[in-house]
């Protein structure tokens, strides 16, 4: 007998669309369409050739966040029957209200000549936010989109003003010739240890369905020593995002093994030319065998094997980001946390487009204007004095809280070899 597949599971279908509107401007016929099917084959294909495309847009992330009760609502905007943008935001109801999310969207072309088109996808926003009976619409622009989180601000949208939206990644570029190879800006600590790593015996294994559990428990166990809730939050949730991802080819599962023993894991997810490093996990053995600089080093021969351009470690500390953009040194706390272990790996800081929010109500838009300052204030206040609790408690050890951080203060970066493979002695 045979089962349906996992409401999870995307769907190769022709797109079910309702027509919202047209218009016509400077020879081109745009038409906005309603879709609310977790998945739509012509916006994924759009979105993975643009450089705006991220996979929190995707159809698959729709139908992974329907297993959390989260409904889609997809307005595509096509030139013709060309799909040109659009946005896909997943909306949830809580006992306030209907709440939505627009991550990493909207994805609007803004070369010079589409102020019309972008005006257009606005106004279908702000009119879904409407329709919906949504309170508030939570939106961060697509990371290499701050020209449009400055255009949603000019039309009605508040900035968030809170930190539980991530405000910062570091991204590593493997495919830009003009640059030189990538392997030249990791860290000479980093090489050493990823070398000691293969010498030691560390050896690397791709993963499948049947080790969702397995990496779900290195990853909360990682949560547990930092002090913060595993997401996803349980295995199904896990589940469903592997099942989404993996249907289409997106998803790949890494193991860091050593004497039979699985020491670390990472979990990316490949969209258009990027590949984000999304999750990992470390049982806190093994620390002298560094098994996450391997895994990740590994990854990111990876992604240039595949041939995509972007390497995307997903978080960054903002503080630390705004020192390497500013090329300003770095505080020995700083150096002391797991965000500082991902700049070993070399690449670029970039601080991602502020997080905002859209009341369709006036008056809740009037009343957060005026709340916010407060908000900003009680955070702020709340960090500083989580900042001298730090610096009053004992340092933390390096086999727990400081996940494979360097065991030297940074160095200059140099030249290396091709790689740990070609090089023969430390």
């Amino acid at each position: 007998m045979s089962h349906p597949p996992p409401s999870c599971a995307p769907r190769s279908s022709v797109p079910v669309e309702e027509l919202l509107e047209t218009l016509s401007v400077e020879g081109r016929s745009l038409s906005a369409f309603l879709s609310t099917t977790q998945t739509h084959d012509d916006w994924d294909r759009f979105l993975q050739s643009s450089p705006l495309g991220q996979f929190q847009q995707a159809g698959a992330w729709a139908a992974c966040k329907a297993g959390d009760g989260w409904e889609t609502i997809r307005v595509v905007i096509r030139d013709g029957a060309t799909v040109c943008a659009g946005f896909q935001l997943i909306v949830r109801r809580t006992r306030f209200g209907r709440i939505g999310y627009l991550n990493k969207g909207p994805v609007i072309p803004l070369a010079s000549g589409q102020s019309a088109l972008a005006a257009f996808v606005v106004k279908q926003f702000r009119e879904s936010a409407r329709r919906s009976g949504l309170l508030v619409v939570i939106v961060q622009a697509p990371d290499a989109g701050p020209q449009i989180a400055d255009l949603m601000s000019r039309n009605g949208l508040l900035d968030l003003g809170l930190s539980f939206i991530i405000e910062a990644t570091q991204t590593v570029c493997v495919a830009a010739p003009a640059a030189g190879d990538w392997r030249e800006g990791v860290r000479k600590t980093t090489q050493r240890h990823v070398r000691r790593a293969l010498k030691g015996g560390v050896t690397i294994r791709e993963g499948n369905a049947g080790d969702l559990p397995l990496f779900f428990e290195l990853m909360r166990e990682t949560c547990r020593r930092q002090g913060v809730a595993p997401n996803p939050a349980s295995l199904k949730a896990l589940q469903d995002l592997w099942t989404a991802f993996a249907a289409v080819g997106k998803a790949r599962m890494t193991f860091a093994m050593h004497g039979g023993e699985e020491l670390a894991a990472l979990l990316c997810f490949r969209f258009g030319n990027r590949v984000t490093f999304w999750k990992k996990g470390w049982n806190s053995k093994g620390l002298k065998l560094y098994p996450n600089e391997l895994i990740f080093y590994e990854a990111l021969e990876w992604t240039e094997r595949v041939g995509c351009e972007l390497a995307d470690f997903v978080g960054m500390d903002p503080d630390i980001a705004r020192a390497n953009i500013e090329n300003r040194p770095v505080t020995s706390a700083q150096i002391a946390t797991r965000y500082w272990f991902l700049t070993g790996f070399g690449g670029t800081s970039q601080i991602l487009p502020h997080a905002q929010l859209y009341f369709p109500n006036a008056f809740f838009r009037f009343l957060y204007a005026r709340a916010r300052p407060i908000l900003v204030w009680l955070e702020r206040w709340k960090k500083n004095r989580a900042h001298r609790s730090t610096r009053q408690a004992p340092t933390p050890s390096t086999s727990d809280s400081v996940e494979g951080r360097d065991e030297v203060p940074p160095e200059p970066k140099e030249r290396t070899g091709r790689g740990p493979a070609s090089v023969d002695s430390e």
